[in-house]
This record gives structure tokens, C-alpha cells and sequence, in this order.
């Protein structure tokens, strides 16, 4: 079972005392369920596959919308913990309510990812970055820098870009083979436009293809404690849309994830900035490749750390001890 449900149960017996806590998990349920469920956005109905419960006696609609609740109470909570506690203390106050989450994340730079058993297999990864502001930088500098991060091909990726989210049969396919300066640097690709749709995927060969295709979306949130910038991620449907050409023949149309709903948030106060990630995804059957899957997301965490530190000492920032 997801991992959050002993401090769901927690948070959701306090919104009866607190309804700005359960005002914000809602406009944050919102913002997810306008891209996974019901949406009124016609390209995300047709093409976003997200992640869902692994409780087969419900239905997908229900499935997805008691993840998407689970994921914005979750994300509300340290969102919260940031918002309500003073500049001195905010550091404690939003370790202390990850460690209620995952008892492994113990620092402000940190990250673990957690599998369920059995069938369908559910993965959920967090991720904490929490710094100190020693100059003026803004949370869409953050989010940029992120979003950048996540457009890049990684060491061992091969990455396609396609040019029109709406279809991917047409347009141009812009392809990046990554190395280990292909995420950083000079070489880092240009951040995500907001409010613009990306569709991306990435593959690696391991005993064949392995791959994923990702619609991105970079946007804000206006709650009653400020803006809050994000950066959203789910799963482009390849078994009820069809891809490129190029990819057909040889395995590269066919997701590994069958699911995914994923958030980063960036909030900033006025002496701190806050990075929280929560991204939920699952197969159908269960979870092959668990070991390297971690070892990968370890990786990934460590590269996005330093992308982040090396952009934020150019502009006189630094991470927090």
C-alpha cells in the first residue's frame, strides 16, 4: 500500500480543527485530478495515464482519485509544517514531519524510494531539498532549474523529445544521448516553459529497451500562504495513442511504468526555500529490476542535488548544513 496512509489517517483527523489545512489539500487535489481525472483538458483525458491505488475491487476512476487525495494531503502536510512554524525553527518543523512520513529521511537533503509487493507493484520515491537563502532567488528560478534537470538526458539515457505533445506521430524528434555533462553545465538543456506541454522519453538497453515516455508541465498555485510553483509529471498512454514511427519496430513504443503521477513544489518563505518531490508509479504486474531502480534513483537525487547547489553558489546561495 502507498506509504503515506498512517499519516493520512493522522492529517485527517485534524481538518476537522483546522480548515485552511483542509482548504489547501484540497486546491491541491484539485490541481492534480485536472490532469488524471475527469479532466477538462481534452489532451490530458486522452493521453496522461497516472498512477492509482493498487486496490483492484475499486475502480480506475477511484483508484486515482484516492491516490491523488493521499498524494496532496501528504505534500499539504509538509507544505504546512513549512508555512506555520518560524524562520528559526522551520528546518526542524519540516524534518520532524518527513520523519512521521519515511523514518529514513533525517536530513534536508534527502531522498529514499519505497516498493510494495505483489501485483500491481507501486513505487513511491520522496525527495527534500531544503536551503537557506543567503541573496534574492526566486522559486520560478528553482523550478526552472529543476525542470531543466528533468528535461536532460541522464549518463546511459537515450532521450527523445517530441515536438508535438498532441500527436506523436508528427513533427521532428530531437534526440540526446547522455554522458556524464549532459545534465549540467553548459550542456544542460533549457528549462521547461510554464504552462507549456512536454511530451519526453527516456530509454535505456538493458537485455532490450527499456523505456518511458512523460508529459511535463511546469505551473503555479495561488493558496492562502503564497505561490506555490510546480513541476508536474504522469505517464503519456502508448497502448490508446499511437507513437512515432521511429519507435515501433523495435519496442521502443512500449512504457515499463504503467502509471504515473508525480509533483515537485517549490515554496519559499522569507528566509528558506522548500523542494518537496512525491512521485507514485506502478506496473501491472510486480516490480522487476528493484535493486537497480534504487540505485538509479539514488544517482538521479545526488546529480539534482549538485545541479541545484552549483546554480544556487553562481548566485550566492548555499545549502544549509
Amino acid at each position: 500500500m502507498f506509504q503515506i496512509n498512517k499519516i493520512a489517517i493522522l492529517v485527517l483527523s485534524l481538518t476537522v480543527f483546522n480548515s485552511a489545512f483542509a482548504q489547501n489539500a484540497e486546491e491541491l487535489k484539485q490541481v492534480i485530478d485536472s490532469y488524471t481525472l475527469n479532466s477538462s483538458h481534452v489532451l490530458y483525458e486522452r493521453v496522461l495515464s497516472p498512477a492509482m491505488i493498487p486496490d483492484l475491487s475499486k475502480n480506475k476512476d477511484e483508484r486515482i482519485q484516492i491516490l491523488n487525495e493521499q498524494i496532496s494531503i501528504e505534500i499539504n502536510t509538509v507544505l504546512s509544517a513549512f508555512n506555520n512554524s518560524n524562520e528559526d525553527k522551520k528546518q526542524k518543523a519540516v524534518l520532524q514531519v518527513i520523519k512521521n512520513i519515511d523514518s529514513t529521511m533525517l536530513s534536508p537533503a534527502s531522498a529514499n524510494l519505497q516498493f510494495t509487493t505483489g501485483e500491481p507493484g507501486v513505487g513511491t520515491a520522496r525527495t527534500l531539498l531544503m536551503f537557506k537563502k543567503k541573496s534574492h532567488m526566486t522559486p520560478e528560478n528553482i523550478i526552472a532549474v529543476i525542470s531543466s534537470y528533468k528535461r536532460a538526458a541522464k549518463p546511459s539515457d537515450h532521450a527523445y523529445e517530441y515536438e508535438d505533445p498532441q500527436n506523436l506521430t508528427k513533427g521532428k524528434i530531437i534526440y540526446t544521448k547522455g554522458s556524464d555533462t549532459s545534465w549540467t553545465g553548459s550542456s544542460a538543456p533549457d528549462s521547461f516553459t510554464p504552462e507549456k506541454d512536454y511530451v519526453l522519453k527516456k530509454c535505456r538497453y538493458i537485455f532490450g529497451w527499456k523505456c518511458n515516455t512523460l508529459l511535463y508541465h511546469v505551473d503555479k498555485l495561488n493558496t492562502p500562504e503564497g505561490r506555490v510553483d510546480y513541476l508536474f509529471m504522469s505517464n503519456y498512454d502508448l497502448k490508446n495513442n499511437p507513437d512515432h514511427r521511429d519507435f515501433i519496430v523495435d519496442n521502443r513504443s512500449v512504457n515499463q511504468i504503467a502509471g504515473t503521477t508525480a509533483i515537485y513544489i517549490v515554496k519559499e518563505s522569507t528566509e528558506w526555500i522548500l523542494v518537496y518531490g512525491l512521485d507514485v508509479f506502478f506496473t501491472d504486474d510486480s516490480i522487476s529490476f528493484g535493486a537497480l531502480i534504487k540505485n538509479e534513483f539514488a544517482k538521479d537525487f545526488k546529480r539534482l542535488n549538485q545541479r541545484l547547489t552549483e546554480e544556487i553558489n553562481k548566485n550566492d546561495f548555499q545549502f544549509e548544513d
